[in-house]
Formats: structure tokens, C-alpha cells, sequence
């Protein structure tokens, strides 16, 4: 299946408008990838196909993990961008490791192994 094939299918499951998806993914720097199969895609485009799927509509809870690796620097500033109008919104759980939010979360865990 192609990237747009992929897209159009998570959309219409969303019941949203594949043109956002498009949009989106093209925001995160992977717009032109959109007639290539999507097995061809390399690590970072993959997530950014990915992250495109799995938050189509309008979630209340987004939870990532490790969202940000294998990403460059236009999909993280794109992934921040909607992560800071995800929480405005609803709730965001990210799972990082020296994510670029971390100064800016209302509320952090930290799960130190040491004790």
C-alpha cells in the first residue's frame, strides 16, 4: 500500500478528512513520500507515518513513547507544534528520554532506577 493508501484508510476510520492527514504529514517533512509504498520508507519517515496514523481526529488522550527518535529536526518541531494542541485540549502522556518538553511539562515522573 502507498503512504496516501495508508492515510486514506486510518482517516476513514477516524472519520476525518484525509486531507488533514496529508497536511500533517507533509508538516512533519514526509509530504512527498506520498505515492511510495510505505514499506519504502526509511526509519524517521516511518514514525512520522506513524504518528500521523495512530492521532488522526481529535483524541481527549494522546500517549506516546519515544515519540521523537528517528526524527529530524522538522518533524520534532512539528510533533512539539501538536503536542502542545493536543494538551491544550486534552491530556498527553509522553514517554521520553531527553525529549525537548521536558521543561515545559506540568507534570513530570521520574522513574530512577537506582532506588
Amino acid at each position: 500500500m502507498s503512504v496516501d493508501d495508508h492515510l486514506i484508510l486510518a482517516s476513514r476510520m477516524a472519520g476525518t478528512d484525509p486531507e488533514q492527514a496529508r497536511a500533517r504529514l507533509t508538516r512533519y517533512g514526509a509530504g512527498h513520500w506520498l505515492e511510495h509504498s510505505a514499506d519504502a520508507l526509511s526509519t524517521g519517515n516511518a514514525r512520522k507515518l506513524w504518528l500521523t496514523l495512530c492521532t488522526l481526529g481529535d483524541p481527549d488522550v494522546v500517549v506516546l513513547d519515544e515519540p521523537f527518535s528517528g526524527l529530524d529536526a522538522q518533524g520534532t518541531a512539528a510533533l512539539t507544534a501538536d503536542i502542545h494542541r493536543w494538551s491544550s485540549d486534552g491530556i498527553v502522556v509522553l514517554i521520553a528520554h531527553g525529549d525537548p518538553l521536558a521543561r515545559q511539562a506540568r507534570w513530570t515522573i521520574d522513574l530512577d532506577d537506582a532506588g
